[in-house]
């Protein structure tokens, strides 16, 4: 009697979780139309003597629906209570709690993305003009003609990725290079400070540079806040950027990757909308640990409602293939070139099965929103 009723237990509990399984896949499937209205109202302009484009002509009522049914009713009041609250927090004191930048996750999982574009177009102000006129120019770095930009912005809106080579001159490379010989740098392994020979690197997957010292380089801080990556950043997100952090990294030849070093997919959520830009310190080939990334997957309503439903986790290649077979792409280079990334892709630094690679990053966005915490 005793085991019939273990077993019928056991049985209802497989039961509910098979319907949870149904339920949880229909709730994270994003509903493609309401995407696709809300996308298309917060990317173009407003014409109010054209009634056929007012906010109060035909369409107005189709998309608060699509709002309250891709947005409200998936992010949920308590939810969105949390993430109104850590806002305001923010605004008061320039940090967000912990707590609402997991409302913010949990938020982006459950609406498939759409959630941190509703929230970008609303908290700031459009401006597809680069005010950076005043920057000084630098013979280093070479800036990008109307007809470069355009493309830049055309695969980054489509693909998430765009590589620029030619841009850096060669010497700035060196003299960068010149100052990441002095850097100190620590790694998984060990805490402890060292400077590195990449020639007889440590017993370790990645070696990461002391902040404080990036910041100490002149020619790094000349790169980062450069015309050049402003610009892009800038005219991408469709607002005024600021460089939020900058960090450098070895990663060294290895057998196998390792989620501490990213070499599983993932998918970033820094902030509500940002971009990444990785500068290869070193010749990049498919041997040296190449970034590799999914073409579109940063695009709401991309991702598959099974692999959101899991949260922000590591993934194996197999997992990705799955969905995206025949979508990964990998950024190969020289030393100097630029990869502008939204790294709301499903993206990895794949590990080196020789020598080692070298990589300078920055990340820009409009605040520091959800990116500064406290706990």
């Amino acid at each position: 009697m005793k085991k019939k009723a273990i077993s019928a237990w056991n049985s209802i509990c497989d039961l509910f979780q098979r319907c949870k399984f149904v339920y949880d896949k229909i709730f994270y499937k994003a509903d493609k139309e309401s995407v696709k209205n809300i996308l298309k109202f917060l990317e173009s302009d407003i014409d109010l003597d054209n009634e056929e484009n007012s906010p109060y002509g035909p369409n107005k009522k189709e998309l608060v629906k699509s709002i309250k049914k891709q947005f409200l009713q998936k992010v949920g009041y308590e939810d969105l209570s949390v993430m109104i609250y850590g806002l305001l927090f923010y605004r008061k004191t320039g940090r967000t709690p912990t707590f609402a930048h997991k409302a913010y996750l949990r938020a982006y999982m459950k609406t498939s993305g759409i959630a941190q574009e509703v929230l970008h177009y609303s908290l700031f102000e459009k401006n597809t003009t680069f005010h950076g006129q005043n920057l000084p120019d630098n013979k280093h770095i070479f800036d990008l003609s109307d007809a470069e930009m355009q493309k830049s912005l055309v695969a980054l809106n489509q693909k998430g990725y765009f590589c620029l080579r030619n841009h850096i001159s060669n010497d700035l490379i060196d003299h960068i290079n010149a100052d990441v010989r002095d850097m100190r740098f620590s790694s998984e392994s060990s805490p402890d400070l060292i400077t590195l020979n990449p020639k007889f690197p440590p017993q370790c997957n990645t070696a990461h540079a002391l902040t404080k010292d990036i910041y100490s380089s002149s020619y790094i801080q000349k790169l980062t806040h450069s015309k050049l990556l402003l610009s892009i950043a800038s005219a991408y997100l469709k607002t005024e950027v600021q460089l939020l952090n900058s960090c450098l990294w070895y990663s060294f030849a290895s057998s196998k990757p390792t989620s501490e070093a990213a070499q599983f997919y993932h998918f970033d959520l820094d902030t509500l909308k940002w971009l990444k830009v990785f500068i290869y310190l070193s010749d990049v080939t498919k041997q040296n640990g190449p970034h590799e990334y999914i073409e579109g997957s940063h695009i709401p309503g991309s991702k598959p409602a099974e692999l959101l439903m899991r949260g922000y986790c590591r993934l194996t290649d197999k997992e990705i293939d799955n969905f995206f077979e025949g979508k990964r792409k990998q950024a190969l280079g020289s030393a100097g070139t630029i990869v502008f990334a939204d790294t709301r892709c499903f993206h990895k630094g794949t590990n080196p099965m020789t020598g080692y690679r070298l990589v300078l990053q920055a990340i820009y966005a409009p605040s520091f929103l959800s990116y500064r915490q406290l706990d």
